[in-house]
């Protein structure tokens, strides 16, 4: 799908924002469909002409906050959303992570991450629906296992891993870090769930599941954005559930190779 055919819709309350994301996006060949400050103007907006996106703030006019709003849009249609906030409560974060954001957006927003998360969102959305596919399709055959069908489907915030001919979902949000593991590699989560992944190794797979949150940090680890609680020299420390009296930190190295990016993306330059 071409840019000028994707339709995005903004909910944004702070004129001066909506308009610096209009002109961005249409500066990226993308067609706006509507610009609207409430979640009520927004689920009108989406009755009137269908987006493939919603760019959604977290605190926005009406009786409906975003979070509330993403809830409504998405028990109407599968489309992607992400999160604008310039807000780090951890209540709000907790709530929006339950309505499967594809991203999170900080104001003010840079360019070039408003321009990678709006691909990655279109990319993955248009890819889940085949995937999502497969996996009906693959469910539905009890009897014998295709050998062709690849262990594990990417949707835009979770993927399916066979395992002993079953497939298992697991949330991107619930994705704390993946780790090299010979010729493959192993996801680890949130729950302290081991999950491997047998036919490639973590380059490979990166390079397939292509999520802004996923990032590389060494040649044998990459992690989950959002989980990361602090920085200490040369090492991440990630955390693995939000119970804090027990969250022992997880230490996952950076490497010099991986180090410039990764303090980019967290913003610590």
């Amino acid at each position: 799908m071409k840019n000028q055919n994707i339709r995005i819709l903004i909910v944004e309350d702070e004129r001066e924002i909506a308009d610096d994301l209009r002109e961005t996006l249409e500066e990226f060949g993308y067609q706006v469909t509507d610009v609207v400050s409430s979640g009520e103007d927004a689920l009108k907006a989406i009755e009137r002409i269908e987006p493939d996106l919603v760019l959604c703030d977290i605190k926005i006019n009406g009786y409906m906050d975003g979070i509330q709003t993403a809830e409504r849009i998405k028990k109407r249609l599968n489309i992607p959303i992400i999160f604008l906030t310039a807000h780090f409560e951890r209540e709000l974060l907790d709530r929006a992570k339950k309505t499967h954001p594809v991203n999170y957006i900080l104001k003010p927003f840079d360019e070039d991450r408003l321009r990678i998360a709006v691909e990655f969102a279109i990319s993955n959305h248009n890819s889940s629906v085949v995937a999502s596919k497969e996996t009906e399709a693959s469910a539905e055959d009890t009897e014998t296992e295709d050998r062709s069908i690849p262990e594990y489907n990417i949707n835009n915030d979770r993927i399916f891993v066979k395992i002993d001919g079953r497939w298992v979902r697991i949330f991107i949000d619930d994705i704390l870090f993946l780790k090299a593991d010979g010729s493959g590699c192993n996801i680890i989560t949130t729950q302290n769930q081991m999950i491997s992944i047998r036919s490639q190794n973590l380059k490979t797979f990166m390079e397939r599941l292509s999520h802004p949150k996923i990032i590389r940090t060494d040649r044998s680890y990459a992690i989950n954005i959002d989980k990361v609680m602090g920085v200490e020299g040369n090492t991440l420390l990630l955390e693995k559930n939000n119970d804090s009296a027990n969250n022992i930190p997880i230490d996952i190295p950076i490497s010099d190779t991986y180090r410039v990016e990764v303090m980019s993306i967290l913003r610590l330059r």
